[in-house]
């Protein structure tokens, strides 16, 4: 992998030039013409970059569906908000940022951590799969301010606190069968991540609905819901509860 170069911020790699030299008696003209034999790459904003899907946005946050193919490289792109990360498949992948040698490893299966992007922690930079299989993370951008919370953490039956910040919390929810969760009315966003095929009864205003998610499928509840859900399955249903001021 070469180093990447930089022109009119756009990187560009491996990409041949074909430069032209013109000249006269008082300038010089330095021109460069790139050959299509390969791609260039841009920076662009994350929510514009192919393999980050948008899959729900309003006024607080922006979710973001990312799936990269084996072998694949994403563009350059800028991350600039506060964000957290859910990982939902373990995937040998690369990451390398403008102007630095790449970096690898190991994603793992259900780990959230969150990253204050926001100016001047803005993070440039690109991702590829090394593996042989799909890498899927969810990133779930905060578009709201950093006002904090005005009450301690939700006490979440089957849960653990995994990440406290004053833009969000992330709890782990292992849900044995038959197992009863409270999402309690408040004035937070709460978003429900499952971390593989699961199938929940939601009782809701006394409605009792069926739902089916998929690994990265979620649940959006709004502020002030109130409602249950119950593992009515004969195994540990394992999700994010994604809590945002």
């Amino acid at each position: 992998m070469g180093k990447p170069g930089q022109l009119n911020n756009c990187l560009i790699e491996n990409v041949p030039i074909a430069m032209l030299y013109y000249s006269n008696l008082k300038t010089k003209i330095f021109c460069l013409i790139l050959l299509y034999s390969s791609p260039t790459f841009c920076q662009v904003p994350v929510r514009k970059e192919p393999r980050h899907h948008i899959a729900f946005e309003n006024n607080k946050i922006r979710i973001l569906n990312v799936l990269i193919n084996p072998g694949d490289t994403t563009l350059y792109h800028i991350h600039s908000t506060p964000s957290f990360f859910v990982c939902l498949t373990k995937t040998k992948t690369g990451e390398q940022r403008i102007n630095s040698n790449p970096t690898s490893g190991v994603s793992i299966p259900g780990q959230v951590w969150f990253e204050n992007l926001s100016y001047p922690h803005i993070k440039m930079h690109r991702v590829f799969n090394l593996d042989n299989s799909i890498f899927h993370v969810m990133d779930v951008e905060i578009l709201s301010g950093d006002s904090g919370f005005a009450r301690p953490p939700i006490a979440f039956e089957y849960s653990k606190l995994i990440v406290d910040t004053p833009w969000g919390r992330a709890y782990k929810i292992d849900l044995p069968v038959k197992g009863t969760i409270l999402l309690p009315n408040t004035s937070s966003t709460l978003i429900v991540v499952a971390l593989h095929s699961l199938d929940l009864e939601e009782n809701k205003e006394n409605l009792v609905h069926f739902i089916h998610l998929d690994q990265g499928e979620f649940i959006y509840l709004s502020e002030n819901s109130n409602e249950k859900l119950i593992n009515n399955t004969k195994v540990v249903c394992h999700f994010v509860v994604l809590e945002i001021k």
